[in-house]
């Protein structure tokens, strides 16, 4: 099994956070859900997969169930949301939620792929629905974003990692899968890496694979 998929992670506290900011601003949003996040940073750096995990977290929290594997929000990619699209969700927002949350919840994933009339249209969307909606934002550039639109939200930057969070999680996949490395080779396996976590977990799978060789 790839790491990738192995060692996903389950929950917030799997996460590897870019920084203490970022980790305090995702935690400090469950239950409630209260802040509007646009998470940015270059691919492979785990954003889509926090953004997912933010209201599965959520769910379990509300609903006492740690085990919980499912949670009722939208996940959309920036790519099919055009500017009817958008002026639907705008519509959509307004109506009561029914589900797991008192408000609706969307994930828009690679946002900076939206047309400039889709973005435009989206402060409306994002109007229309005042509290009762929140929307997390995943992208590879901020900068596709407007003015309005960003005023709106909490960024959230995944783009460099604290280096002694990356080897405290290397570290333990290594001593999972029974392969002890030096403390040395597991930082220059990190930095060879440039802050994607994908690529990290590909490195850390080819080191098990010449020890079992």
């Amino acid at each position: 099994m790839r790491f990738t998929t192995k060692y996903a992670p389950e929950t917030l506290h799997d996460v590897i956070f870019p920084t203490q900011r970022a980790e305090d601003v995702i935690t400090g949003v469950i239950p409630d859900l209260d802040e509007n996040l646009i998470l940015f940073g270059p691919p492979g750096t785990g954003k889509t997969t926090c953004a997912k995990l933010i209201p599965l977290e959520a769910a379990r929290v509300i609903h006492k169930d740690p085990g919980l594997q499912e949670s009722d929000h939208q996940f959309l990619t920036g790519d099919t949301l055009n500017i009817d699209k958008v002026k639907n969700l705008a519509d959509q927002v307004r109506m009561v939620p029914i589900g797991m949350f008192p408000k609706h919840v969307l994930v828009i994933d690679e946002a900076d792929r939206m047309s400039p009339s889709a973005m435009d249209n989206l402060k409306i969307a994002m109007d229309a629905a005042g509290d009762a909606a929140v929307w997390i934002f995943c992208t590879n550039n901020k900068d596709k974003f407007t003015a309005p639109v960003l005023s709106r939200c909490v960024d959230l930057s995944f783009s460099t990692f604290d280096e002694d969070r990356l080897l405290q999680k290397a570290t333990l996949i290594l001593e999972a899968e029974g392969c002890s490395k030096p403390e040395e080779t597991i930082r220059t396996v990190i930095q060879a890496s440039k802050n994607d976590i994908r690529k990290l977990m590909q490195k850390l799978q080819e080191i098990t694979k010449r020890r079992v060789k």
